[in-house]
């Protein structure tokens, strides 16, 4: 999936039980990402250097979160 390096903000429809790896690798403009409850997986370097992210909540439901899945993501507490 490619996503505009532009979007400040995502939501991951209610649904996807999958982030796929890769699949916001570097978007350096995201800041918040809405997750929905039905994630159950995040894969492999999926956030890798979203160094502004700083909002996300991670769903109860979740059950793996892979290698590197959020590695550069500075702005996290």
């Amino acid at each position: 999936m490619a996503i505009n390096q532009r979007f400040p903000r995502v939501t991951v429809p209610e649904g996807v039980i999958d982030i796929g790896p890769s699949a916001f690798y570097s978007l350096t403009s995201l800041v918040q990402i809405t997750l929905p409850q039905s994630l159950i997986q995040i894969g492999r370097s999926a956030f890798f250097g979203c160094r502004n992210l700083r909002d996300l909540s991670l769903p109860r439901k979740l059950f793996s979160i892979n290698r590197w899945a959020f590695s550069g993501c500075d702005s996290l507490e």
